[in-house]
């Protein structure tokens, strides 16, 4: 039987003033020993030095956890990336102002508890220029 596939954009932008990580949104529901599989595509502007920072959160008591973020400086030309093999802050300074696209391929298998997978978002650092999860921004992900 294939799996159910889920999409969720983000509607308005998200809005990040400092480093502390926030909801923005983008959750996918995960029940019980269900494994999800997917990717986001996300769209950031950040300020001159503030950066950003990530994390793709999910219910206590899972039993696999895999993602890889890959963050396209769409200013500087380059690209950089990281794997996480836990729940854990994806951050890079980013520090060119302008628009950046970060990828994030995930496969997560859930424990014995219901939950979401959450993406949270903040600044990498403090800084007056804002950061900005923009609209549009998504997730699509299998559930089997």
């Amino acid at each position: 039987m294939p799996g159910i596939q889920k999409f969720v954009r983000l509607a308005a932008n998200v809005v990040a003033a400092n480093a502390t990580l926030a909801n923005t949104g983008l959750v996918i529901p995960i029940a019980a020993n269900q494994r999800l599989t997917g990717t986001a595509i996300l769209f950031i502007t950040v300020g001159a030095t503030g950066g950003l920072r990530l994390s793709l959160t999910v219910p206590a008591g899972g039993s696999a956890y895999a993602a890889d973020y890959t963050l396209v400086n769409n200013v500087a030309s380059s690209v950089a990336g990281a794997f996480q093999a836990a729940a854990a802050a994806f951050a890079n300074a980013a520090a060119n102002a302008g628009t950046h696209q970060v990828t994030v391929n995930f496969d997560i298998v859930n424990g014995s508890t219901a939950g979401n997978v959450v993406l949270q978002f903040a600044q990498n650092t403090t800084d007056a220029l804002t950061a900005t999860l923009l609209a549009g921004s998504n997730i699509v992900a299998i559930q089997s």
